[in-house]
């Protein structure tokens, strides 16, 4: 097994335990997120681009969620969408890839 697989298999187990937590550890989604966004990055080098899109969709949306209330989250809310954006054109959705790097970059300018 590799370096990619070892992580996201690790990655995997680490995002797995963190729901449970939810009822016991405030504001637990802002470490879902990026838990999230960091297991679609193995994925998607492993590649498992399928994998990789789910998985930064649900964390792009818990990080819009997120940036609702919070707006210093952006930041980590368009490296979501940027990843969205690769993953997406890898497995041929290219106008919904340009839709997540648009939405990212109108978020670095404001």
């Amino acid at each position: 097994m590799g370096r990619h697989e070892n992580a996201a298999r690790a990655n995997e187990e680490a995002v797995g335990l963190l729901p449970t937590l939810v009822d016991t550890v405030p504001n637990i989604n802002q470490c879902v997120a990026p838990s999230l966004q960091y297991l679609g990055e193995n994925l998607a080098k492993m590649p498992l681009h399928e994998d990789a899109v789910r998985t930064h969709e649900e964390a792009a949306s818990l990080s819009r969620n997120l940036a609702e209330t919070d707006p210093t989250v952006n930041k980590s809310f368009a490296r979501s969408l940027r990843s969205l954006g690769i993953d997406l054109r890898n497995i041929g959705r290219q106008e919904d890839g340009a839709r997540a790097d648009e939405e990212a970059d109108k978020l670095l300018v404001t």
